[in-house]
């Protein structure tokens, strides 16, 4: 009996890039995403904010800053990642208006979460309410959620440092 070889995909030219790149993520398990490994990029369940409680002490907690269309309410939480909740009422626009900017705004999210507060800032959750616009591009979205959040995580180190010193919020 012969021992097992190595099968090779035999890639061409002929085939085009785009195929390829099929032929690439398909081997690699559907992880290739840009030419980086997509285990860092999920959003999975514990990256949301799913009960109303959580909602409602992301308000209560009074910490906002807005760029553009977006306003984001910012809160310290006990896990060990940023969590986002959503917030698009409805005079946004359509159904269809409304979904659109919601995925853009998650995939904003999933992309920059590994980046979106400097070393030492606890994880924060994050609600999102948006103002009516049209949808933006991705990397705008990008753009602003970044701007925004680091402006909250600055201003959630400031006010933990002044609790630690003695002084109100």
């Amino acid at each position: 009996m012969m021992p097992p070889t190595k099968t090779t995909i035999p890639i061409t030219m002929a085939m085009g890039t785009r195929s390829i790149e099929r032929i690439i993520a398909w081997i690699v398990g559907y992880s290739l995403c840009f030419g980086m490994a997509t285990g860092v990029y999920t959003f999975r369940k514990r990256h949301r904010i799913t009960h109303a409680n959580d909602y409602r002490a992301a308000f209560d907690h009074r910490l906002c800053k807005s760029s553009g269309p977006l306003v984001v309410y910012a809160r310290p939480n006990v896990t060990t990642e940023h969590r986002l909740g959503l917030s698009v009422p409805r005079r946004v626009g359509r159904a269809v208006d409304r979904v659109r900017i919601k995925r853009l705004i998650r995939e904003a999210f999933r992309l920059e979460r590994g980046g979106l507060t400097p070393e030492g800032c606890p994880p924060l959750d994050l609600v999102v309410c948006v103002k009516p616009h049209r949808a933006l591009t991705l990397d705008r979205y990008r753009e602003l959620l970044c701007d925004i959040t680091g402006r909250l995580s600055r201003e959630v180190t400031r006010r933990q440092k002044k609790l630690e010193a003695g002084g109100n919020p």
